[in-house]
């Protein structure tokens, strides 16, 4: 007799890649394939949208959803959403970022979708808002975990930051998000192969040279400013819309498919982001053996303990990034015993199996 697999559905606001559609690509590739039956619902952007279709995931675009709040826009995407969950009837609506956490909540209670889960990639209220937004962004959010029947934060930091809002703690739970070993190119090789992308790398591939980056969305809450002040000659590995700022103060390669396997190009890696949920490329990083200098933000301090596994930093601090960079150039024993720490910690408590494990337990809980 055939199993029945369970429908999924899952919403994300941007079909680019970064962090989230990292999450979600993970996550329905790697659900037990005679248990569900996942739907990938997505707005703007292709890079997340082709490679679902080329794992055989079926993939629905909404062109109208997007980042920003657009009144008649998010209005039709709440009724669109109503209108596929009427249509495909699904045991579990899983939603991601927070604009369509919201809508999508709202939607799926009203389509009366038996099981709605949020993940948090990071709490909007955490940027540096006007107070009234945030007030604003602090009241939807609570919206959408009332309207949830699950809501998982991707680190502890910010499950505690809402757990004592009226009915918010018996639908939270924590689970760290995991990953394959990414498979690293060599350092020789990984230089190379980013100076044929940008040609003016070649200033800095040379034998002795320090090669500082990072791989990040060009998005201000990255922090990409502070890095590339303190550090002019930083790589950076990524691409957005603050690319017009960045521009002549740094190495930018832009975007680069499979990014992870040319981390061993770097001697040090840096993210001074303003703010974070749990970045896949701290623990990408890790697992090429970098040392790693962060801000101590949303959940990066759950990934790395500073001065044993690499050195968290205060947000926003120019003069801490740059005496911290001195720091790690001058001292190369302690870069290599930093990279040792973190890549141990990174394989025995990132795994993607263990966050699908924990993910899987929230889906069949009645």
């Amino acid at each position: 007799m055939p199993v029945t697999k369970k429908k999924i559905i899952f919403v994300i606001t941007k079909a680019n890649w970064g962090g989230a559609q990292r999450y979600v690509y993970d996550l329905v590739t790697s659900l037990p394939a005679r248990q569900f039956a996942p739907l990938v619902v997505l707005g703007q952007g292709e890079i997340l949208a082709d490679k679902l279709t080329t794992a055989g995931v079926r993939v629905v675009a909404f062109n109208q959803l997007g980042r920003d709040l657009r009144l008649l826009d998010d209005l039709r995407t709440a009724w669109a959403l109503y209108r596929l969950f009427k249509l495909e009837r699904p045991e579990i609506v899983h939603l991601n970022s927070s604009k369509v956490g919201g809508i999508g909540a709202l939607a799926g209670r009203l389509a009366r979708v038996p099981k709605i889960i949020f993940t948090v990639h990071g709490w909007a209220f955490n940027e540096a808002r006007p107070w009234w937004q945030k007030l604003a962004i602090k009241l939807s959010s609570w919206l959408t975990i009332i309207w949830c029947h699950h809501v998982i934060t991707v680190n502890q930091k910010e499950l505690a930051q809402v757990k004592r809002w009226p009915g918010a703690k018996r639908r939270l739970v924590s689970i760290h998000n995991g990953l394959r070993t990414p498979d690293f190119l060599p350092q020789i090789t990984a230089r190379d192969e980013l100076q044929k992308l940008l040609p003016a790398l070649a200033e800095i591939n040379q034998p002795g040279k320090i090669w500082v980056g990072t791989i990040a969305e060009l998005h201000k809450n990255k922090g990409l400013d502070y890095l590339v002040t303190a550090y002019p000659s930083a790589v950076i590995i990524g691409e957005g819309e603050e690319r017009k700022n960045l521009g002549g103060r740094a190495y930018l390669v832009g975007a680069v498919p499979n990014a992870a396997r040319y981390l061993k190009a770097f001697d040090i890696f840096v993210l001074p982001s303003r703010k974070e949920g749990l970045p896949y490329t701290i623990l990408e990083a890790g697992l090429a053996g970098l040392p790693v200098i962060a801000t101590s933000v949303g959940g990066i301090p759950e990934i790395i303990t500073s001065m044993e596994s690499g050195i968290l930093i205060k947000p926003q601090n120019l003069q801490e990034l740059s005496r911290t960079l001195e720091f790690l150039i001058k001292h190369k024993d302690k870069r290599a015993r930093f990279g040792i720490n973190l890549r141990k910690k990174i394989r025995r408590e990132f795994s993607l199996a263990r966050m699908v494990k924990e993910t899987l337990a929230v889906y069949n809980q009645p």
